[in-house]
């Protein structure tokens, strides 16, 4: 199993124009919505505009969050990676 740098993420987000994390998130006035490829994307925990590329939990086929014994299991997407603020997009150019 691979353990995400959690702080690394967090310090990406707080200083680079693009990069979204949920717990930035929760105290600013953060994206509304992120979206993958024009497809909302749920339980994303990082969003990465300028790279192309999210990582959220992993969910089963009926839309629970997918664990191995109490930890949840994260999956790295890539593509046009999308956030929306209130109706206004930011995108991967």
């Amino acid at each position: 199993m691979i353990n995400l740098d959690d702080g690394n993420l967090i310090s990406q987000a707080v200083n680079q124009e693009g990069v979204y994390h949920a717990e930035v998130r929760k105290s600013t006035n953060g994206p509304k919505k992120v979206l993958l490829d024009g497809e909302e994307c749920k339980y994303v925990i990082f969003a990465d505009t300028n790279k192309g590329y999210l990582i959220r939990h992993k969910t089963t086929i009926d839309g629970r969050v997918f664990t191995v014994g109490n930890e949840p299991v994260f999956e790295i997407l890539f593509g046009k990676v999308e956030v929306t603020f209130n109706g206004l997009d930011k995108q991967t150019e």
